[in-house]
């Protein structure tokens, strides 16, 4: 006789995922996959931002610190004020974008007079690539520059100077920021601004007897009987676009701005 068990469990069947659960589950896998690139192109954003921030910076210290120390240490005599601002017009704008420093390696030649072409450093950007910064000397030219007031004469000297094959370049940096000018020109976006007191002009109208020695405008009124002080001071401003790790430019919406400024002192007679 057989026994029936009555202990014996239902057998469950296994069933599958619905339509609805598999496309809530495909949907869940996407706003994850999602989030995770979304936080992947941040982190490289950042990461490049933050390393063409780093790199622009330090090209700026670079190129600040180099042309402050030019400035302070310039030579300057009652013929030329130490440095001059050269630059030319385009349109209605004027872009002095040339520093001229004398700046000569050990004793100048003529201390009291006007300096020589090889005695000089001149900053400027490279013509041929106006992202680059670059300073130029001509050790070989021994000739006898220009005085301060010849601006014509300076912009022909400098511009055969920079497409001289034979002059001696160091490039500062290549992230200056460029714009093309009204003339079609592919300009470097760096300014120097040059104030001179007593102005040129106003030493020429003591020299000629127009106004009287106390009527000179002596920097911070700085003069005696015989000596009074004359100050040359140029403030400039470098434009730079920082780069990312790949060397291209992160944005050119990125713009960074940097200021410097350098002066030098010198006595002028009665």
């Amino acid at each position: 006789m057989c026994r029936i068990r009555t202990d014996a469990r239902p057998v469950r069947r296994r069933r599958g995922l619905s339509l609805i659960e598999l496309l809530m589950a495909s949907s869940v896998m996407v706003l994850v996959a999602g989030t995770l690139g979304t936080l992947a192109m941040t982190a490289q954003t950042t990461a490049e931002y933050g390393h063409g921030h780093d790199l622009a910076t330090q090209h700026a210290r670079v190129c600040l610190e180099r042309i402050e120390r030019t400035l302070n240490a310039a030579n300057a005599s009652e013929q030329f004020p130490g440095f001059l601002a050269i630059g030319d017009t385009s349109g209605a704008w004027y872009f002095p974008d040339t520093l001229v420093v004398w700046r000569p390696e050990s004793e100048a030649v003529d201390p009291e007079g006007l300096p020589r072409f090889n005695e000089l450093v001149i900053f400027c950007a490279d013509p041929n690539l106006p992202s680059q910064l670059v300073e130029i000397t001509v050790p070989d030219d021994a000739g006898v520059a220009y005085a301060a007031a010849d601006t014509g004469s300076w912009q022909t000297a400098l511009a055969s100077i920079k497409a001289d094959g034979d002059a001696e370049r160091v490039v500062l940096t290549d992230l200056l920021r460029t714009a093309t000018a009204d003339d079609g020109v592919e300009r470097a976006c760096v300014r120097f601004h040059l104030l001179v007191r007593p102005t040129a002009a106003q030493w020429t109208e003591y020299k000629t007897g127009a106004i009287s020695w106390d009527e000179v405008d002596w920097v911070q009124d700085m003069y005696g009987t015989t000596t009074g002080m004359r100050q040359a001071w140029c403030r400039f401003e470098l434009q730079l676009l920082p780069r990312g790790i790949d060397g291209k430019e992160v944005s050119d919406e990125l713009t960074m701005p940097f200021f410097g400024s350098g002066a030098v002192y010198d006595e002028l007679y009665k």
